[in-house]
């Protein structure tokens, strides 16, 4: 399904976007881009030059529109400008990057040719980097907002997982160089304001003035962080020189920082692994939903015993994956209907579908924690709602944006937030996550888990197997 293609002009030169989209932030819906996408042409606006050389006012009158705008500065700085200029390409970019930090959405974000390859390889399951599924998360300080960048879940046999990384781990520095969250200098504002009051002495101020100095020499920019965490080879050769990279992370309930060693290398997400748990219940594994899973899901479905007394779906540390996947994986355990709901700009819902026919009938089972995120998530709500599912384990993350990436035709790229999921019958879970209908504390024994998971397909409804009255889209 392809989402939000366009393109536009930049200048004398052409930079095409064409859309498509992620869920979560490097959880791609799939999409072909159109072969001749439909340019929209900016207004022309061009500054009229008086003799004296100077540029005259252009007369655009009171809508004049973003368009009319560029290209009366371009066309000024084409003109005016005294010395050698950058390449059109050049200035196209910097404009695209600029557009999209005036967001200010940490999520919204210019991307590098090799940026781009990396989130289009995530997409597929296969993680650089540290080997984890990463999301950045603001938290609401006095003042300024903190940005934070936030464990979703290792990959099984990355780098993270080895090095004991947890779902809901914050990752606060790398080789000691903090993560610049907020503008140090927004912070040191407030204490020189309160030293200007009198409210504190001059040690204080003297130690906010440091501590922001260190924190911007020091530092090392949010998205930057993120980029080199995820794999990015150029920005590991000028930020982090060594093989493998210290981290200091906050772990929730505890009050001492963790250090721990990763070595970067590339992690391939398996497609899923199944077994049978006693009381003769099926099991099913699915650690990420690419592409491909859906089709190792019928496979396995199709290889289970008929006797069998239900199914546990254990999306337990699954980040996410491709729209498609989760369509499809949704439509093959409960039915045709209605998997999910997206809201767009402006409120404007649309209905992510479930074509296939149900596979299985029987009770379900779905195992979730604080690392099932983003279309793991609709997928779990979406098996509750309509499939009967009983969601066994821990809270859910609680991440629902929808992050488009739009192609340039320098193959560079930039990513946009373009709405929010919630469930079929509206419920939404971005910020607060799914609460299981029976919970099971952190660090209880895997063997209890699965006993609990089992003992809930008892007196459990079959899975919904019948097509939905007009699902078909």
């Amino acid at each position: 399904m392809q989402r939000r293609s366009g393109s536009f002009v930049f200048g004398a030169g052409l930079v095409l976007a064409t859309g498509i989209a992620f869920a979560g932030g490097a959880r791609l819906r799939q999409g072909n881009a159109p072969t001749s996408p439909r340019v929209l042409q900016t207004a022309v606006g061009r500054a009229q030059v008086a003799e004296n050389g100077h540029a005259a006012t252009p007369n655009l009158g009171v809508g004049q529109d973003f368009g009319g705008t560029f290209e009366t500065v371009y066309s000024l700085v084409k003109d005016q400008y005294y010395d050698t200029l950058p390449s059109d390409t050049k200035m196209a970019q910097t404009s695209v990057k600029l557009m999209i930090a005036s967001l200010e959405d940490p999520n919204s974000y210019y991307l590098e040719p090799e940026q781009r390859k990396l989130l289009e390889a995530e997409a597929q399951g296969k993680f650089a980097g540290i080997g984890a599924a990463l999301s950045v998360q603001a938290t609401k300080t006095a003042g300024y907002t903190d940005y934070k960048i936030i464990v979703v879940a290792p990959l099984p046999g990355s780098a993270a997982e080895k090095a004991g990384l947890k779902p809901g781990d914050v990752i606060t520095h790398i080789d000691g160089r903090w993560v610049l969250g907020y503008d140090p200098l927004v912070s040191f504002a407030k204490v020189a304001q309160q030293f200007q009051n009198r409210e504190v002495d001059e040690k204080a101020y003297e130690k906010a003035r440091v501590t922001a100095r260190d924190r911007i020499s020091g530092g090392i920019r949010l998205h930057a962080a993120e980029m080199l965490l995820r794999g990015d080879t150029l920005l590991a050769k000028s930020i982090a020189t060594k093989e493998k990279y210290a981290l200091t992370v906050q772990r929730k309930g505890q009050t001492t920082p963790i250090k721990v060693e990763v070595t970067p290398g590339v992690t391939t997400a398996p497609t899923l692994t199944t077994k049978t748990l006693d009381g003769k219940a099926s099991y099913i594994k699915i650690p990420y939903l690419s592409e491909g899973t859906d089709v190792a899901l019928t496979k396995a479905l199709e290889s289970f015993p008929a006797e069998n007394t239900g199914l546990v779906l254990d999306l337990r540390g699954t980040p996410g994956g491709s729209f498609e996947a989760m369509q499809q994986i949704a439509g093959l355990l409960s039915g045709r209907g209605v998997v999910a709901q997206e809201v767009g700009q402006g409120g404007k819902r649309s209905n992510l579908l479930a074509n296939e026919a149900a596979r299985v009938k029987g009770p379900l089972t779905v195992l979730v924690d604080g690392g099932t995120a983003s279309t793991a998530e609709a997928l779990a709500s979406c098996l509750s709602e309509r499939g009967g599912a009983t969601l066994v384990g821990e809270k859910t993350f609680g991440d629902a944006l929808v992050q488009g990436m739009y192609l340039l035709q320098d193959g560079s790229a930039f990513t946009l937030i373009t709405g929010k999921l919630v469930s079929g019958k509206g419920v939404a879970w971005s910020g607060v996550g799914l609460n299981p209908q029976i919970a099971v504390a952190s660090g209880t024994p895997e063997s209890e888990v699965l006993a609990r998971a089992v003992a809930s397909l008892k007196n459990r409804p079959q899975i919904a197997g019948t097509p939905t009255t007009g699902a078909k889209g």
